[in-house]
């Protein structure tokens, strides 16, 4: 009875990988970029809470803070910011810029009633609107070569029709009350999570990761990553090594990739926080605060 007691108490205090990698439609070959890292693109528009300084040096800072690990090499070299199209998703031989931006609008409020993208997809661009939960704070949509995994495009979308954001630093924003010197959803905070989807990693099930599912109102931990995101994100893209893909796919650098597979249906992940949470909501109801990450496949 002892050495059963001693046993478990050992299995409970060793150390276990919390982070998981994302796959095609969830179930299919792991995600990865064959470079080591991605341009990135901001929508000029950025959001009325906020000075464009400010908001596109927060987004800076969250792909900066990737782009510092030291047991990786990652690198995003920034487009200049976009003037018209506001488009995400990936567009077979065109340019695909892998977008941040904010939505101002809801579909729920914009989309007519009947519109044929309310059942086949596609109310966002056609509307330039949110089209995801009205929980969500932000969602990344990644498209991928469903044979291999070899992420093509990932867009990330902030839900400035729902939610107000900060860049500040301070205590956490009262529902409903002043939004001066506190902390709403903090743009570095959504973006560095986001940013992590980008680069192939799911949600995590550890509490301090920056990629956990959880976003409550005032948060800015996840500015910095911690040890679990460090060991996904090593894990995928080591420096001096491989990256790391599926069996049977070949690793990017080593030879030719694989050829093209099927197109699948998007595969979903949200992030939800604790329903005792109160949400800062723009229009002052309370709401569970969220965000999610997408993935769709593309025959490559």
């Amino acid at each position: 009875m002892r050495l059963s007691a001693a046993l478990a108490a050992l299995f409970v205090a060793l150390p276990a990988s919390a982070y998981e990698r994302a796959q095609v439609n969830g179930k299919g070959p792991l995600l990865f970029w064959a470079t080591r890292g991605h341009s990135f693109q901001i929508d000029s528009r950025g959001t009325t809470d906020l000075s464009a300084a400010s908001a596109f040096e927060a987004v800076r800072r969250s792909f900066a803070t990737w782009a510092a690990v030291s047991c990786s090499n990652l690198t995003f070299a920034e487009i200049a910011p976009a003037q018209t199209d506001r488009s995400v998703g990936y567009v077979p031989g065109a340019t695909n810029r892998n977008l941040v931006l904010w939505r101002a609008q809801s579909c729920a409020s914009t989309v007519p009633a009947g519109d044929p993208c309310v059942t086949q997809g596609g109310c966002s661009n056609k509307y330039d609107c949110w089209d995801y939960g009205s929980t969500a704070i932000a969602t990344t949509t990644t498209t991928s070569n469903t044979a291999t995994g070899e992420i093509l495009d990932a867009d990330i979308e902030l839900n400035d029709s729902g939610f107000t954001f900060t860049t500040v630093d301070g205590p956490p924003c009262a529902p409903g009350g002043p939004q001066v010197g506190c902390v709403a959803y903090d743009v570095q905070n959504t973006v560095t999570h986001e940013a992590g989807h980008t680069l192939g990693l799911a949600h995590s099930t550890d509490q301090t990761a920056t990629m956990y599912a959880l976003a409550p109102i005032g948060e800015t931990s996840k500015r910095a990553l911690h040890p679990d995101d460090l060991e996904g994100i090593c894990a995928i893209y080591p420096k001096g090594g491989p990256t790391s893909v599926s069996p049977g796919v070949t690793p990017p650098g080593s030879a030719p990739s694989g050829g093209c597979g099927t197109s699948g249906a998007p595969s979903w992940e949200a992030l939800l926080a604790a329903a005792a949470l109160v949400a800062l909501r723009k229009n002052h109801r309370a709401s569970a605060t969220a965000t999610a990450a997408k993935t769709t496949a593309h025959a490559g």
